[in-house]
């Protein structure tokens, strides 16, 4: 490509033609004279057996954009598919986006802007709509960090595990994919220890206050390959490679962990279903007891959370649907 793009929309895919159709069609009905020569979209297919091919190859028939699309020959996992679809990209800049989200209207151009007027910014994040899985509006979300800390802490606090909400310098990216290579394959955040080390290096982060991705819930691949338990474990790759990143003493450390342990749809929602599905408390608590073991919180509120009796959460857990229901119909 000779004149290269100055973003890529990068998305890993696996047998989800069905959602990445929606994905698709956010982008396109956002290109316009003004952008369509800044914009291409990069697939990467991890071996899919439904039609995800048929579909992108109709799309490329009919974009206004290059679609790039690469096709894994089996199935390498969702970590190295992630790397991937960066490796095929050509732009300045790349968004990672899932492939069963969207983009919001106009978030393209939002995004554009702030790259050509910070040609210097490293890192661009934003916050969320979360819809249902058929994209009902269930609300907004502001990614969940702490306003009042200032330099690197403003940024570490942020649901970096959402890949949705990052757009990244490629070049900034290509220097710790080839440092890490295939180090976190497995943790399905192989893409995490490259934005930490690009926060740890003083990387310039812009943060935009606005929802400009979609994220659909109620359809989470790793859930349905690895059970409820399995993706528990994943959230705890996150403490695990924010700990070998900045190490377990540091304060970045500790304060990545105290945010993730109060992060209800992260940690606590996830131990609360756990434990109605009759998950062992103590099996909870020793895989969560590396983490949490220097952490006020986990002696005083995990400890608690995980003995508590089942049917106590029985009880309690529709009233707080409820009430959060109500809440944010009130909002709305």
């Amino acid at each position: 490509m000779e004149n290269k793009p100055l973003l890529s929309i990068c998305i890993p895919t696996y047998n989800r033609a069905e959602f990445l159709k929606d994905a698709l069609d956010s982008i396109l009905k956002q290109i316009n004279t003004k952008n369509k020569d800044k914009v291409e979209i990069c697939i990467s297919d991890n071996a899919s057996e439904d039609n995800t091919e048929e579909l992108v190859n109709e799309y490329q028939k009919k974009s206004p954009i290059p679609i790039i699309y690469h096709k894994n020959e089996k199935n390498m996992g969702a970590d190295y598919n992630f790397l991937k679809v960066v490796e095929i990209a050509n732009g300045e800049y790349c968004w990672l986006l899932g492939s069963d989200d969207i983009i919001e209207e106009s978030g393209i151009d939002i995004v554009l802007d702030e790259i050509e007027e910070s040609r210097g910014v490293d890192i661009i994040s934003f916050d969320r709509k979360e819809y249902s899985i058929n994209l009902n509006l269930l609300g907004e979300t502001e990614c969940w960090f702490d306003k009042k800390k200032r330099n690197v802490f403003n940024y570490l606090g942020r649901d970096w595990s959402y890949m949705s909400i990052i757009v990244v310098k490629r070049s900034k990216w290509n220097v710790y994919s080839l440092k890490f290579k295939d180090r976190y394959i497995g943790t399905a955040y192989s893409f995490l220890p490259i934005i930490l080390n690009i926060l740890k290096e003083g990387g310039n982060v812009k943060i935009i206050n606005k929802p400009l991705i979609g994220w659909r819930s109620g359809n989470d691949g790793f859930l349905s390959e690895l059970k409820e338990y399995g993706r528990f474990k994943i959230n705890l790759n996150y403490f695990k490679i924010c700990m070998d990143i900045y190490g377990s003493k540091s304060n970045e450390y500790r304060f990545l962990r105290n945010n993730l342990l109060k992060h209800h749809s992260f940690m606590v929602g996830k131990i609360i279903s756990l434990k109605l599905r009759g998950v062992d408390s103590f099996k909870i608590i020793k895989d969560v007891f590396p983490y949490g073991k220097n952490a006020l919180i986990f002696w005083i509120y995990y400890i608690p959370l995980c003995m508590t009796p089942s049917f106590m959460y029985k009880i309690v857990r529709p009233a707080v649907k409820r009430i959060r229901y109500i809440k944010r119909k009130f909002y709305d």
